[in-house]
């Protein structure tokens, strides 16, 4: 009976490190394809619930930044914003409220600007037309002019009616102070026996002294013989 010669350690030795290679190509394999099925997975993953906030690939970034572009702007989350407290409404007795309904029957008096005083209306006449020369007697024949003027007199009933009488220089000063006075009175007289005591009624003779022009010719003589009535509205 023969017996083959057992393997010599010279041989085995070869055999065992082909052996070992194998195996860690066998387990380089199984690592490979695990990488590779994880990488699926996570693509899979990535395409069907992608992240609500994707940021660009680091590489892509980088590329914009070298072409000279700007970085992206960060996405942060909406934040909730609180609105303004509102501010609380005034409190409103119910007197108040019942009063805010109610119309102003007048408008409050303005004290600090009251209202300006009507503007006084004045009118000249010639005294000429109503007094002889150095007379102070209201030439009957010659009242229509003044009738005329109580017409208007009646729209201010209650105003006060200043008569002022005046004259050139003719003559004595004083003289001719006294008979523009005389003359004004005369003329007021008229006027109050036919408007009344309706009115608050004033006369003034000022003589030759507040002429209208110079009294240096018979027509500027002529114009500084007057009367003048002023009336200021109540």
């Amino acid at each position: 009976m023969t017996h083959s010669a057992p393997d010599s350690p010279s041989n085995s030795k070869p055999l065992a490190i082909l052996k070992g290679t194998a195996i860690a190509v066998w387990r380089l394999c199984l690592l490979g394809s695990l990488s590779a099925g994880f990488l699926l997975l996570g693509m899979a993953i990535a395409h069907f619930y992608p992240h609500p906030n994707p940021h660009r690939p680091l590489l892509d970034t980088a590329i914009r930044l070298g072409r000279g572009g700007t970085l992206p702007a960060s996405q942060s989350p909406p934040r909730d914003v609180p609105s303004p407290a509102s501010s609380p409404s005034p409190s409103v007795s119910p007197s108040e409220s019942e009063d805010g309904d109610r119309l102003p029957t007048s408008a409050p008096a303005d004290s600090a600007n009251p209202a300006p005083a009507p503007e006084p209306l004045s009118v000249t006449l010639p005294s000429d037309v109503f007094f002889a020369p150095a007379s102070s007697t209201l030439n009957p024949d010659k009242t229509e002019l003044l009738d005329n003027i109580i017409s208007d007199l009646r729209n201010y009933q209650g105003a006060t009616i200043r008569i002022a009488g005046h004259t050139d220089n003719t003559g004595d000063a004083r003289a001719n102070q006294e008979l523009s006075a005389q003359r004004a009175r005369a003329v007021a007289q008229y006027l109050t026996e036919t408007l009344g005591d309706r009115y608050q009624w004033q006369s003034v003779g000022y003589g030759e002294t507040r002429p209208l022009a110079d009294n240096d010719s018979d027509l500027n003589r002529q114009r500084n013989r007057r009367i003048e009535i002023e009336i200021q509205p109540k």
